[in-house]
């Protein structure tokens, strides 16, 4: 049997063809070559999962999925699969610098700590940089505030296999919305300070399928406030909702609150019209508008939907 690798990286796949080749070559590149790549397909039929069990090198481990599990689940299964001390995740569609690996091994051998994230960009799919981190030297972060997001990107978590033992897998109460990793990530700092390089070694690129450009259900549209509420939760008692199977409770409060359900609604329209995705955006407005009809920014909305649509149609005739 062979000896296990000293980092297990973990990505899941579902119809990622075009995309996902450049984020397993990202990880082929790596200059740290003490590694196992493990691929979990979650029921993917675009050609990812022929691709997939093409692959010939041994340091790279496929996972075909029977049936369809979901985001959450499929990366849970990944992640139990890993035979790493190191455990780290590189999504099917972002990229990482040739050094990322390198880096975050070397900070948690030196440092002697249990997480390392690192700076990283904002990417939209042409590869025009939205936002990038604004760290100057490292950090250590010892608790979530709420009013300063975390300076890393969650996939490009680096984290010794002790804190998965200690915290457990994500919770998979956020299938089908978002903020898995946020939660299960607060949930780790409560024990493990968490130490953020500066370098700039990942990419998030938010492509048009990407989980948190689509809305999908309410319950997905309230995700944010649930993991407010949670949060808050948590640093007032050390606990919350979820924990306790209390969660029902709080869902149905913000689902009834059509004033928040449109105000999402509409934020989710304004990224289909920056995406040019005119028949979707057009969706969203009118569910904004019957939920709560009288907003000065939901009319903005309305107004810049209109003269987009105009430019675009008069550009490309």
């Amino acid at each position: 049997m062979k000896p296990s690798p000293h980092v297990s990286v973990v990505m899941c796949a579902y119809n990622g063809i075009g995309l996902i080749e450049r984020a397993i070559g990202d990880v082929l590149a790596q200059s740290f070559t003490d590694w196992e790549l493990i691929i979990s397909d979650d029921g993917s039929r675009d050609g990812t999962r022929d691709y997939l069990s093409g692959l010939v090198d041994p340091r790279i481990r496929v996972i075909l999925q029977d049936t369809n599990l979901g985001y959450v689940a499929n990366k849970n299964a990944a992640i139990s699969a890993a035979r790493g001390s190191l455990i780290t995740q590189q999504d099917q569609d972002d990229r990482s610098h040739v050094n990322r690996l390198a880096r975050q091994v070397e900070a948690l051998e030196q440092s002697g700590m249990a997480i390392v994230g690192c700076g990283y960009r904002k990417l939209d799919v042409t590869g025009r940089v939205r936002s990038t981190s604004k760290l100057d030297r490292g950090t250590i972060v010892t608790s979530y505030d709420p009013q300063t997001p975390y300076p890393f990107w969650f996939p490009a978590l680096m984290f010794r296999r002790e804190v998965i033992e200690e915290v457990g897998l994500f919770d998979d109460y956020f299938a089908g919305a978002y903020g898995d990793d946020l939660y299960w990530t607060v949930r780790a700092n409560e024990k493990f300070p968490i130490l953020c390089l500066p370098d700039r070694l990942y990419d998030y690129v938010e492509s048009v399928g990407s989980i948190t450009s689509i809305p999908g259900s309410d319950r997905k549209l309230i995700m944010g406030e649930v993991l407010d509420t949670l949060v808050h939760q948590r640093r007032l008692t050390g606990t919350d909702d979820l924990e306790t199977g209390s969660i029902e409770a709080l869902e149905a409060r913000l689902l009834a609150d059509r004033k928040l359900l449109s105000e999402k609604l509409q934020i989710y329209a304004a990224r289909a019209i920056d995406q040019r995705r005119w028949k979707e955006a057009r969706v969203l407005i009118s569910r904004a508008f019957r939920l709560s009809p009288f907003r000065p920014s939901l009319a903005r909305t309305m107004l810049y939907y209109c003269r987009s649509a105009i430019r675009d149609t008069t550009a490309n005739p």
